[in-house]
């Protein structure tokens, strides 16, 4: 009863209200070190023919207690057109390592997190083109751990149903009903956990 008590008390959820992404690539380097978690599609092979895309996440939390570290497992994105019968570019991505995100509380109570996305170079332009098109919906799941600042971890898919916008070198995807799956609660041991950017 009173492991239950301290989770319910404790734990906390996001909903996930937009995605920013640079409209540009680059090229991630130093990935041990790098500064946000690092999410890898799986057609991405080991030739190093791979570039990189900057995503921020704005989202609510749902719970009293305050998000502190996030790990983000998987992240799946799918585009295309309205009628949902035209894939334009879809990605499978994974996280390459064991590693967490501090995430950024904002003063209204939003929280923000990034993240960099790896895929194949021979997949940039399908991409590129794809997220540009204002006429494309975007769906988005992302299956992660959020860890509060009492070291409660709840396990979660967000499922988000996008609609794009281009400004000028950023996208932004926004949805106004997204939805966030249970997957179950924990208490995070004494162990030290790899932080993004922190040796």
């Amino acid at each position: 009863m009173e492991y239950n008590n301290y989770i319910a008390n404790y734990s906390s959820m996001l909903l996930i209200q937009n995605v920013k992404v640079a409209s540009k690539a680059s090229i991630p380097v130093n990935w041990n070190i790098h500064a946000e978690q690092i999410i890898v599609d799986v057609d991405a092979t080991d030739n190093n023919d791979y570039v990189g895309y900057t995503f921020t996440f704005q989202a609510s939390k749902l719970g009293e207690a305050l998000p502190a570290m996030i790990h983000i497992a998987e992240c799946n994105i799918f585009c295309g057109d309205k009628s949902g019968k035209i894939n334009k570019s879809h990605l499978f991505g994974k996280n390459f390592a064991d590693i967490y995100s501090r995430v950024a509380m904002h003063q209204n109570g939003n929280i923000k997190f990034g993240m960099t996305y790896v895929i194949e170079r021979q997949k940039k332009e399908e991409f590129e083109d794809a997220i540009k098109q204002t006429a494309y919906d975007v769906i988005i799941e992302i299956v992660f751990d959020i860890i509060t600042n009492k070291n409660v971890v709840t396990k979660c898919k967000c499922r988000s149903s996008c609609h794009g916008q281009n400004y000028a070198g950023e996208i932004k995807w926004e949805d106004k009903d997204p939805m966030v799956f249970f997957y179950g609660h924990d208490i995070l041991s004494d162990e030290k956990l790899k932080i993004a950017g922190e040796e």
